[in-house]
């Protein structure tokens, strides 16, 4: 019986390798994360540089919203209504707009 499961061990170790190397051979990255754990500080920094670009994307944005609501009464589904019909894509480049969205939009404009 040892005989046999050290055969069939044998066995698994070669499909695996032959089936790891097929998968290099196409192109696929073996393996996981090789870095280094980030510190306060690169969080710190990368967190910064999500802030800014969300705010460069919503400064981006504030024209045609300004154009589709220049007196401020429209309602936020309306907005979002209209910039969906305009094929503005939203902030994260997915999905649509939607009233929550437009919402949050106006808080980062407001705070900038």
């Amino acid at each position: 019986m040892m005989a046999v499961a050290e055969l069939e061990a044998g066995m698994i170790s070669a499909r695996t390798k032959a089936a790891l190397a097929a998968s290099k051979a196409r192109g696929k990255q073996l393996g996981g994360f090789r870095g280094r754990v980030g510190t306060a500080e690169d969080t710190a920094k990368a967190r910064a540089a999500r802030t800014l670009k969300a705010t460069q994307q919503a400064r981006s944005i504030a024209p045609i919203i300004d154009r589709v609501d220049p007196d401020r009464t429209a309602s936020l589904r309306g907005i979002a209504r209209a910039l969906n019909d305009e094929g503005v894509p939203t902030p994260s480049g997915e999905g649509t707009w939607t009233a929550a969205t437009v919402a949050r939009l106006r808080q980062r404009l407001e705070l900038s």
